[in-house]
């Protein structure tokens, strides 16, 4: 696989800073709907607050993932760069993934990243075999140049660590397409998500737990080229113009949920894939809180899915509005929305027993929220 060496590539992930990104003032006011208010309000009280003294960055990554007992992983930004993958407890505490750890790879790039009750797993890239090519361009004027671009021979590896940060072994991937994100079922064998770039087409497959191809995923009602949202407020590339089926696909997520993988199209136009491990699907359509909102994030919980929903003002200057659910994993139907008492923002955290850890972007830096769920206290539809 062939890539131009020092060309950037998008990200395709999103720093998120509410400094910047405005909350709509009154995020329920679509939610005075008969269908909306069936549900029952479940209240999250933030009874507590850190700054986490340890953050690499001023801001942050989408998508934030979670550990099993609830420890926050994610990649700390600038407004430059996107940093190391990174662990945050609830006591504030801050554990870092780095690349510069893994010295048998060529200057190594981090991707996406997947944690696991034992470790984090994080998808790294290198490039081989770097040579010279000539390549004709053509000028603004209509004349032609010939430059002189290093070119490169791409590699792709899952790359493991313990959850003290410590590198402890990789698997070559070796696959004709270039991922995107991965999950690992429990038996070891991965679902990676990706693009065939001579075709344009999204790819999912799952893999051996040595690298080598399984097999190929087949689903319907994936996105296409054609299908993709343009316009949206969440997910940006900076380096691109405007929106890509690639940088769409960049922008998914991979979730556990139970023994299942959930392959999620965030902001998309798409349904929830769940992947059991052997490569079955079972396509879940979620129905949005309200008309016009999309998926932004999927939490896994013995009770459902907790989802967020996000939605476009009615200007840019408005922002986003953000609504957060609980999901039933059979129906795709929200059962009850969840109220939080301060403003959260796009960093909806992980559930640990009956509370929560989210992380927001303040002028002050990265704050850990503590909240408190109170079921008791639910609040019935009026």
């Amino acid at each position: 696989m062939q890539r131009l060496v020092g060309v950037a590539v998008a990200l395709s992930l999103v720093l998120t800073n509410l400094s910047a990104q405005q909350e709509l003032a009154d995020p329920n006011s679509d939610l005075r709907s008969a269908a909306s208010e069936e549900l029952p309000t479940i209240p999250i009280t933030i009874t507590s607050s850190l700054s986490v003294v340890g953050a690499l960055g001023p801001a942050f990554a989408l998508p934030l993932k979670c550990s099993p007992n609830g420890t926050i992983v994610l990649r700390f930004a600038t407004a430059m760069s996107v940093m190391d993958v990174a662990a945050v407890k609830v006591d504030g505490s801050v554990t870092r993934f780095g690349m510069d750890r893994i010295s048998d790879l060529h200057m190594p790039r981090a991707g996406s990243f997947f944690p696991t009750d034992k470790a984090v797993l994080i998808l790294a890239r290198t490039t081989v075999n770097v040579r010279s090519q000539r390549l004709k361009i053509h000028k603004q004027n209509g004349e032609e140049q010939e430059v002189l671009q290093e070119v490169g021979d791409e590699r792709q590896y899952i790359t493991r660590f313990d959850w003290n940060g410590q590198f402890v072994g990789m698997v070559r991937l070796d696959v004709p397409f270039h991922i995107f994100q991965f999950g690992e079922f429990a038996d070891g064998y991965f679902l990676v998500s990706g693009i065939d770039r001579d075709k344009n087409e999204p790819v999912i497959a799952l893999l051996r737990p040595n690298g080598q191809l399984e097999r190929y995923v087949t689903v319907t009602n994936d996105i296409t080229a054609s299908s993709i949202r343009s316009g949206n407020p969440i997910q940006i590339s900076r380096m691109t113009a405007s929106p890509s089926l690639e940088s769409a696909l960049a922008t998914s997520e991979i979730v556990a949920d139970g023994p299942d993988l959930l392959l999620v199209r965030r902001q998309q136009d798409a349904p929830i894939f769940e992947v059991d491990p052997s490569g079955d699907v079972r396509q879940i359509a979620v129905k949005p809180l309200v008309k016009g909102a999309y998926i932004n994030s999927v939490r896994s919980t013995p009770a459902g899915w907790l989802v967020q929903f996000t939605k476009q003002g009615r200007s840019p200057e408005q922002g986003f509005q953000i609504y957060n659910a609980l999901v039933d994993r059979s129906s795709g139907k929200s059962v009850s929305r969840y109220s939080v008492s301060a403003p959260i923002g796009l960093g909806w955290g992980c559930p640990a027993d009956d509370r929560f850890i989210f992380l927001k972007a303040t002028d002050n830096g990265i704050q850990l929220l503590v909240g408190e769920v109170n079921r008791s206290a639910a609040a019935a539809p009026k």
